[in-house]
């Protein structure tokens, strides 16, 4: 909307642009008017910059919501793969796991044949000796019995 306004002390008429926002506001030819003109003018070119400034303020937060947004969409991005990294990170660690738990009981198992094996030697060496001992004994007994009966056939050398 355009008023056509005549300034205080000056007889010339000047147009002057005024963006107008509200009821429609009558043009008078009077200083009075014209003042009031001026004013609504002012008041109305001050809500316009006020307005541009909301524009602007509302541009930057257009553009920082865009930002937010994409740093949004990245963090969930970065989520999904670190997740997906730690879900197959956790699955070889628990393989990994396994088979060690596997290594051990198969090292649990050989250690305890081996224990087994170690006593039933410890036994076998036992009883291998028991036995040579009582074989040693039997023929000491043997050697004693047959000196013994050397002895009873032999004629001592002073009867000669």
């Amino acid at each position: 909307k355009t008023a056509i306004l005549r300034l205080k002390g000056s007889n010339s008429w000047q147009s002057s642009m005024c963006a107008l926002e509200g009821p429609s506001i009558d043009v008078a030819a009077s200083e009075e008017d014209g003042e009031e003109l001026l004013r609504q003018c002012a008041e109305l070119e001050e809500r316009l910059r006020e307005r541009d400034q909301q524009i602007f303020e509302n541009r930057a937060l257009q553009v920082q919501l865009v930002q937010m947004r994409n740093d949004y969409t990245d963090l969930q991005t970065d989520k999904r793969k670190t997740e997906e990294y730690f879900g197959n990170r956790i699955v070889e660690l628990k393989a990994q796991i396994e088979e060690q738990a596997r290594a051990a009981r198969s090292a649990e198992g050989h250690a305890e044949c081996l224990h087994e094996l170690l006593h039933f030697h410890e036994d076998q060496g036992t009883l291998a000796g028991s036995y040579w001992r009582a074989q040693c004994e039997k023929r000491n007994d043997s050697i004693r019995f047959l000196f013994l009966k050397l002895l009873e056939y032999t004629v001592p050398a002073s009867v000669y």
